[in-house]
């Protein structure tokens, strides 16, 4: 009976922040300012690592998100995983000549790719959180493959290698995308795409920018 009360209580707590995302992404699109949107975003973040948590396997542990600096491992995967995705981002808004570092949302500041932080926004579930995820539940990350030195959390050379070669091949899995005529791309064909997109925007070739789905 405890257990079934726990359990209960659980899938209460799941539906209510499912109910908390799907209220800001209504929220999001009637927003007027970028202060009220970084708002919703800040409540809907809060929603999402709730969710993100309850899925996180034993023996890890997490409790909330904390990027500066990671206070847990798990914390330290995403940071690894967000910092690999805003690279791979910046490379490509070079490529097409836009400044990376010219964003709309994220605060321009010294060293900071902005435009970079926007872009990644609408891929760091899919890809990074569902790679530690990943990682995690099908145990190929394990905790003796993080080390800690002065409250720094960092992979070892076998994690390490476990981890880039599974975020590449995260990047090159094909996925349906519905923006894009129910197409089958990579991801990494997507973050090419979308980087293009914004191109188009500020060009006046294309009225709106679109994010992607997924089908």
């Amino acid at each position: 009976m405890i257990g079934f009360a726990r359990r209960q209580s659980e899938s209460g707590s799941k539906a209510q922040e499912f109910h908390a995302l799907r209220k800001a992404v209504e929220s999001a699109r009637q927003a007027r300012s970028v202060e009220t949107l970084l708002g919703i975003e800040g409540a809907a973040s809060a929603a999402y690592f709730k969710l993100f948590g309850s899925w996180v396997p034993a023996p890890w542990r997490f409790g909330k998100r904390v990027a500066h600096p990671p206070g847990d491992p798990v914390n330290a995967l995403l940071s690894l995983s967000y910092t690999l995705l805003y690279n791979r981002v910046t490379s490509h808004l070079n490529e097409i000549g836009l400044d990376p570092y010219q964003g709309f949302f994220h605060a321009v500041r010294y060293g900071h790719a902005a435009l970079a932080s926007d872009l990644i926004e609408e891929f760091r579930a899919p890809i990074a959180d569902g790679l530690v995820l990943k990682l995690l539940r099908r145990k190929q990350i394990k905790p003796e493959d993080i080390e800690e030195e002065r409250g720094e959390f960092r992979l070892r050379r076998a994690g390490s290698k476990i981890f880039f070669t599974e975020f590449e091949n995260k990047l090159n899995s094909a996925r349906h995308a519905a923006t894009q005529g129910g197409l089958k791309l990579s991801y990494a064909q997507l973050l090419r795409r979308q980087a293009h997109q914004v191109a188009k925007v500020i060009t006046g070739e294309q009225p709106r920018y679109i994010p992607f789905s997924l089908e």
